[in-house]
Order: structure tokens, then C-alpha cells, then sequence
């Protein structure tokens, strides 16, 4: 209670009233543990797990496990996200999109907003995952990665750069930098640097921000704009700016039962984590006015000039993308003529999923291939977990009895990563960046 900042705790029990009580209580005590599981990719909810009422894939769990030492968040099964966050899983189908829409999580790191998009698209579609804070990109492209979707990309450019491009997204899905008042719970340190001054910095950013890439929406398309702060001061400045770029106020269905709170202030919905169980988090819902219009842009398919061995399934919705350095991409077939378009013009970091490169006559296989389940004829190698977490951690493996030559290792029937067997010693191919530091 001491922690938290009196003229904080000054507002919040003038816009609460009766209810400020109970939201200081909650906000004193421990967070819910949640997490998103991945469909493409088999996940047992642990014993006393409870179903996320908004989102089918998201589950609370009844204990804090330590995720780093799970092969199977590393193998992509599922994604630590704060349940209020999960909400978007519950609005897309709420919107009336085109069957391959064209979609960017504008503030994407660390990326479960994108994670969730991803499972709404099911591979249909594009999805454009942005980071404009350079350092942050490295676990954006990390946690979509693993997810094994190949119909995404991941770009590191500004709100006005993307706004440049003019009207492309059917969905815009904007979760801005705030001042993290809902947040406060999971991090009291986050307290220290709020101040009423922050929290108005924080919504001209914010009015900047949608003010931009409101530019890139298509006439009918949909803008999702979140916070994670309980100020409807801040995030009220949002909406008086969408509002003069000719968006409107929608209202989507969610039931009573759930506990979000509908704010005629900032015409949007706000979890209180005496109400909702999950963080703070508000969120709203735009239109903008106008019809939409298809994908013109000239199409280019440069798949058959790519070479990949008979051994991996491309599926047939897909193209094939070979860059300077010789590395193979995989990604999707749908919508590619936009997506030529943003390559050419903007700074795009990752293009669907990279699954190996000819080194003369060899192929050496890539990470991505394995995340995406490309249906390979190869020999695996089952781990134990000690086995599978010495291997996370970049260890080479002495395992006898196996043939040279490549292999996909799995854990719990699920695909880890590559190794490839000399002479009894598997030599490890798990990306570097990626290597797993912590130990028991």
C-alpha cells in the first residue's frame, strides 16, 4: 500500500468510489499465473489448471512453473501471457474481415498479442509483427518463431514510416507504450516512475502514435488500441484522436459475467483486477469509415527457382524466398503481392520461417523447419528431460546405437531442434541466440 503513489491512489478512489477497497486489496496481492497454448502443437493443461473464459487456448495455471527449464515452452506448446492480455482472442471474430486479411501488431514485442493473432488466422492471411525498440526484436522474432507459422513477418519501423505506405492493414492492432499502472501488481518497482506529469506524456505519445498509423487502416478496416493503465484521462486522448481520422466507437459483445468494465469516458472496456482476474488492461475497438478494397498489388511467385529436398513437405499454400545469404524461406502464398510491397519498402527483419540452406551439395536444415511441422521424413531421437535441457543449452550429446547423419530430437512426442550424429556424438543446431543459461 505504502508503495504505491498517493495521488495514484487518490484518483483511482475517485474514479472506483465504493470500489477502491477491494481494488487495493487485489492489487496488494499476488498475480494470476496464465499462459496461451499453441493449437498447432499438443499441450496438456497441468492438474488444477482453469480455462481462460475469453480465450479457448489460454489457461490459468495453479502454480508459477519455472518455464525456462520446460522443453515444451521451448518447443513452442505454449506462451506465459497475462490472462487480460489473451481479450483479443475473443474480439476477432467479432470483426468482418476478408478471408486472407492483411494484419499488424504494430507494438509487437515480446509477442503475445501477435501469438494470439496468429492462432485467429490459422494461416490464413498475413500478419506483420512490428518493434520499433531495436533490442526488443530479438524476443519478438524468438516467440513467433517458435509458435510455427509461416504467414508472418517481423519488421523493426517507426508508427509514421508504416503510415507512409498509405492505407494497407485491414487490422491494425495497436497496443500502446503507457504509463503501466496495470502492470503495478506483477511489478511495484514500475511505481516509482509514475507521476501525473508521466501519465500525460504517456497519452501525447500514445495520440501521436494512433495519429500516424491510423493512415495505414483501409477504408472499413479495424483498429484494436490497448493499454495497460487504469487512467481513462490517458486513454480517452486515444480515442478523441481516431475519432478525427474518421474512425468510430464499436461496442463488441462480452459477457457481464467476466467482470470488464465498460467506460463511457474512453468508450472501451477496462479489467480491474478486482473484477477480472488478470492485470490491468484496457482496451477499444474501432472502424474506420469507408469500403475496403482487395489486394492490387502486383503478385510475384520466385518459388521454383528454390531448391529443398525431397525429405521436407512444402505445403502447397506457400512460397519459397531465398535471400543474399543463401537462406531459405518459407512463407505464405496468400496475399504476397502486399507482401513484396512491404519488403521493398520497409525494414523487414524476418520472413516467415527460415528452414535451411545448400552449402554445396549439403543441406543444412534450419530451426524454422522444425517449429512449423513441415511433415518431415526424418529420423528422431526421443530425449529424457535432463538430455533435453543439456541440449538447450548448446551441449553436445553422446547417444550410441543411431546411424550418422541428421536427426530431429523431441521431447514428450514434440520436435525440439536439430542435431546431426558423427561417429556416436550428436552435434547440437539449436540457434545460439536462443540457448537456454539457467540450470536447476
Amino acid at each position: 500500500m505504502s508503495a504505491l503513489p498517493a495521488e495514484f491512489l487518490e484518483r483511482m478512489k475517485s474514479q472506483l468510489a465504493s470500489d477502491f477497497d477491494g481494488f487495493v486489496k487485489a492489487i496488494t496481492t499476488d498475480s494470476p499465473v496464465s499462459v496461451l497454448s499453441n493449437p498447432k502443437k499438443t499441450f496438456i493443461p497441468p492438474e488444477g489448471s482453469v480455462e481462460v473464459p475469453w480465450n479457448p487456448n489460454g489457461y490459468y495455471l495453479h502454480e508459477r512453473p519455472t518455464y525456462a527449464l520446460d522443453p515444451m515452452y521451448h518447443a513452442g506448446s505454449y506462451y506465459p501471457q497475462e490472462a487480460s492480455s489473451m481479450i483479443h482472442a475473443h474480439l476477432l471474430p467479432q470483426l468482418a474481415l476478408p478471408e486472407h486479411p492483411l494484419v499488424l501488431d504494430l507494438c509487437g514485442a515480446p509477442g503475445g498479442k501477435s501469438l494470439n493473432l496468429l492462432n485467429f488466422l490459422e494461416g490464413r492471411g498475413h500478419l506483420l509483427s512490428n518493434e520499433v525498440i531495436r533490442k526488443r526484436v530479438g524476443i519478438l522474432q524468438e516467440n513467433v518463431s517458435r509458435w510455427g507459422h509461416f504467414n508472418v513477418s517481423i519488421s523493426s519501423t517507426s508508427a509514421d514510416r508504416i503510415a507512409e505506405l498509405g492505407p494497407l492493414f485491414d487490422l491494425v492492432v495497436v497496443d500502446a507504450p503507457c504509463s503501466g499502472e496495470g502492470l503495478f501488481r506483477k511489478d511495484i518497482r514500475s511505481a516509482d516512475q509514475w507521476s501525473p506529469a508521466s501519465v500525460m506524456h504517456c497519452a501525447a505519445r500514445q495520440g501521436r502514435i494512433l495519429e500516424d498509423i491510423a493512415k495505414a487502416v483501409k477504408p472499413g478496416g479495424w483498429l484494436i488500441y490497448s493499454t495497460c493503465t487504469f487512467s481513462e484521462a490517458e486513454n480517452s486522448m486515444g480515442i478523441q484522436v481516431l475519432e478525427s481520422a474518421g474512425f468510430h466507437s464499436m461496442k463488441p459483445e462480452l459477457s457481464e459475467d467476466w467482470g470488464w468494465t465498460w467506460s463511457d469516458v474512453s468508450k472501451g472496456f477496462q479489467a480491474y483486477p478486482h473484477r477480472v482476474r488478470g492485470e490491468g488492461l484496457f482496451f477499444a475497438l474501432f472502424r474506420k469509415a469507408g469500403e475496403g478494397s482487395s489486394d492490387s498489388v502486383k503478385r510475384r511467385d520466385d518459388s521454383s527457382k528454390v531448391d529443398t529436398p525431397s525429405w521436407i513437405d512444402i505445403p502447397a499454400d506457400s512460397l519459397l524466398y531465398e535471400d543474399d545469404k543463401g537462406l531459405i524461406h518459407i512463407r505464405s502464398r496468400h496475399l504476397s503481392g502486399s507482401q513484396e510491397y512491404l519488403y521493398e519498402k520497409l525494414r523487414i527483419i524476418g520472413q516467415g520461417l527460415p528452414i535451411g540452406q545448400w552449402k554445396g551439395k549439403d543441406f543444412i536444415p534450419a530451426h524454422g523447419a522444425i517449429m512449423a511441422g513441415l511433415g518431415m521424413d526424418v529420423k528422431r531421437i526421443s530425449l529424457s528431460l535432463e538430455q533435453a535441457l543439456d541440449y538447450l543449452r548448446l551441449d553436445t550429446l553422446s547417444l550410441e546405437n543411431h546411424e550418422n547423419g541428421w536427426y530431429i530430437l523431441t521431447y514428450d512426442s514434440l520436435d525440439i531442434g536439430w542435431g546431426k550424429m558423427v561417429n556416436g556424438r550428436l552435434k547440437n543446431h539449436y540457434p545460439k541466440a536462443w540457448r537456454l543459461r539457467q540450470r536447476r
